[in-house]
């Protein structure tokens, strides 16, 4: 990457515009979880003939203001992407082992295993009042 935005921090169509000169972004990756502004941001911030990779999951919500026509127009291409590796997998195991980050923190609800579906709604932030980060299947826990 040539620029990364603070959009906490910094107007990020300002910036976009600055950045590029006016021409948007050869390509805008999305890797914010649960947010949909997002990707309707990321259709005004690529170029024409531009990429957008989404690779942060939406809890399965539709996205309001998304018009297709513009990946159309724009000739847009747009990529899904899972952030997981095998060696991201080998370096959270050798994290678990070391006991480095207390993991057992970040646990916030278990489920039986009939419950799937609760649990997944619960993971995707669908049920109100609830803050799912990391969830359990338990056969058996009822």
């Amino acid at each position: 990457a040539d620029y990364a935005i603070d959009v906490q921090n910094e107007n990020a169509k300002e910036k976009v515009r600055e950045y590029t000169k006016g021409k948007g972004a050869d390509v805008v990756v999305d890797v914010s979880s649960y947010a949909t502004e997002p990707v309707v941001d990321a259709l005004s911030f690529v170029k024409p003939g531009g990429t957008i990779v989404l690779a942060g999951v939406k809890g399965y919500k539709p996205v309001p203001g998304f018009i297709s026509d513009v990946i159309v127009m724009k000739e847009i291409t747009i990529k899904g992407a899972i952030g997981v590796t095998s060696s991201g997998y080998t370096s959270a195991i050798e994290l678990l082992e070391k006991r480095v980050i207390p993991f057992e923190k970040m646990h916030t609800h278990d489920f039986d295993l009939t419950d799937a579906e609760l649990a997944i709604k619960t993971l995707a932030r669908e049920i109100d009042g609830e803050e799912s980060v990391h969830s359990c299947l338990i056969p058996g826990l009822k």
